[in-house]
């Protein structure tokens, strides 16, 4: 029996697909691939393989498929083999690869999920465990990720204020990330906070928000300057483009004493980044959302925060964190404690060496069970639902190879743009339930001043699409006396019991506030 199989790896050699950054974990799957089998590389400039002799006599060399983006075509008229594939972002956009590729996938095949939101969706969309997933998160080298012992020194050779307390942001800066409710947040808190600066490690892009129907690239490098004007902003933004900074980069996250990601990405199934900060020794604190629900380990590597789906997009609960932060400047024994558990955590589960062990293992088992004909050869079943979301997504796009790249689209089918993204929150907007002890919370930044509401979000205007947002005056008059910062007693005597909680429950459902509950809540001083 042949025991060492050969591996045949799928290489685009375009380069990363829009939306989500691979390259690095294409070169460690090649790298981890090669320490224990032979392997076998074709490198490829399309999605469909059917017609490519090349291809035809690549399969005749190899005993298993490694597909390592979930965009491919699977033809295995010319031989058969047992595929290993990831899934990456593809479950959150409804699985509409894995549909396309549903007669092609059998039983012994194994795809691999990177979050527990993921799988969440997979086995919503497949049934009866007809297609085996395996849930291995992505693994960062320790070695170069780790915490620098002297951080006074560092700042000093990168000319930052010593003395300041400094969040930081690593990863792109564009609209999909949400890096602009971070300047939100510097601006609320920076008169009381003298010494709280904002670092961002990371170049401009000009993507947009996938799953809403403008795709014009918005400016957002000029958006982000002017939003750090208006809020009086420049000594307090500290900026390293990351193109600049590659060799240096796991050794000025150590610059920082927290880590900070808001991303409501639909597609961030694991999310790098907040993984490489822990490792680092840094608390994280990001939304409870999408991958960073298994790797920031709430009240114990730093803090998860709620996130809800709204009938206008994902919000994020606006006093809740402005309430971490302050706890860990007001605390240095929670910070230095936070960031002990953040390094082990890293170590314990998201380190390269057990990424690499696992992946080996999962590759090992499928070719023993394939060979040995313990797995039957029966196609897989998918959940009805997922033909009409494919159709619904190629009738808006066509049939072009972007589809693969594309999202539901919740203003052509919100029920199912629902049933899917809802797995990626804490929760949706429209189960929470409104107490008289709770905080008045914003879920984005706006304010009403004069009767006139302002969004400080330059992805709310996306989001108007979705259902009919508009405020009545009423509505407008209340969310005023919110921006004011009145309390729900003080909304009460002023809009009595009834009409309060009405009108907290139906701006709720509209994305603009969110409770801050009392069980939430830590003193900060």
């Amino acid at each position: 029996m042949k025991n060492k199989p050969v591996v045949g790896i799928l290489l685009d050699t375009r380069g990363d697909p829009p939306y989500i950054s691979v390259g690095k974990l294409w070169k460690q799957s090649i790298n981890i691939l090669q320490e224990k089998y032979s392997i076998e590389v074709l490198e490829i400039d399309s999605y469909k393989v059917e017609n490519d002799s090349r291809y035809r006599e690549f399969v005749q060399k190899i005993d298993l498929l490694m597909v390592l983006s979930p965009y491919y075509t699977i033809d295995r008229t010319v031989k058969k083999f047992p595929v290993v594939a990831y899934g990456l972002g593809s479950m959150q956009k409804g699985g509409h690869w894995l549909y396309d590729n549903k007669d092609s996938f059998k039983s012994y095949d194994s795809i691999i999920l990177n979050s527990t939101a993921c799988q969440s969706i997979f086995e919503e969309l497949v049934m009866d465990n007809s297609l085996k997933s395996c849930f291995i998160p992505f693994g960062v080298d320790t070695s170069i990720f780790y915490p620098r012992p002297n951080k006074s020194e560092l700042r000093k050779k990168y000319n930052v204020p010593e003395n300041a307390f400094i969040m930081l942001y690593c990863g792109r800066i564009n609209l999909q990330k949400n890096p602009m409710l971070l300047l939100s947040i510097l601006r609320d808190m920076a008169d009381k906070y003298k010494n709280l600066y904002l670092m961002f490690m990371g170049s401009f892009d000009n993507f947009y928000i996938p799953e809403f129907s403008d795709k014009s690239s918005p400016d957002t490098k000029n958006e982000f300057y002017k939003m750090v004007e208006e809020f009086n902003l420049n000594s307090r933004i500290i900026m390293f483009d990351t193109q600049n900074i590659s060799q240096t980069y796991a050794e000025m996250i150590c610059l920082a004493d927290i880590g900070i990601n808001l991303t409501t990405l639909i597609s961030e199934n694991f999310g790098y980044t907040p993984v490489e900060m822990q490792a680092c020794g840094l608390p994280v604190i990001g939304t409870d959302w999408g991958g960073l629900k298994d790797t920031i380990v709430d009240n114990v590597t730093g803090f998860s925060i709620q996130t809800v789906l709204s009938k206008n997009g994902v919000r994020i609960n606006l006093e809740q964190i402005k309430n971490r932060i302050e706890l860990l400047i007001n605390n240095p024994e929670l910070l230095k404690q936070m960031g002990v558990n953040a390094r082990e955590n890293v170590i314990k589960n998201y380190s390269y060496t057990l990424f690499a062990d696992r992946i080996q293992n999962l590759i090992s088992e499928t070719y023993n069970e394939f060979i040995s004909g313990s797995m039957n050869e029966s196609e897989i079943k998918l959940n009805p639902i997922m033909k009409k979301m494919s159709h619904d997504i190629k009738s808006n796009y066509g049939t072009s190879r972007c589809v693969s790249w594309e999202y539901l689209h919740p203003e052509i089918d919100f029920d199912h743009y629902d049933l899917i993204v809802s797995k990626c929150a804490t929760g949706k907007s429209d189960d929470i339930q409104w107490n008289k002890e709770d905080i008045v919370s914003k879920g984005f930044d706006w304010s009403v001043i004069n009767g006139k509401f302002k969004s400080y979000d330059p992805r709310w205007n996306q989001s108007f699409e979705l259902v009919d947002w508009s405020l009545s005056d009423a509505e407008l008059k209340f969310l005023e006396s919110v921006d004011k910062g009145h309390t729900i007693d003080e909304l009460i005597s002023t809009y009595n019991r009834e009409n309060t909680f009405e009108l907290l429950n139906t701006l709720t459902c509209k994305g603009l506030l969110m409770p801050f509950k009392k069980e939430m809540m830590y003193v900060t001083e």
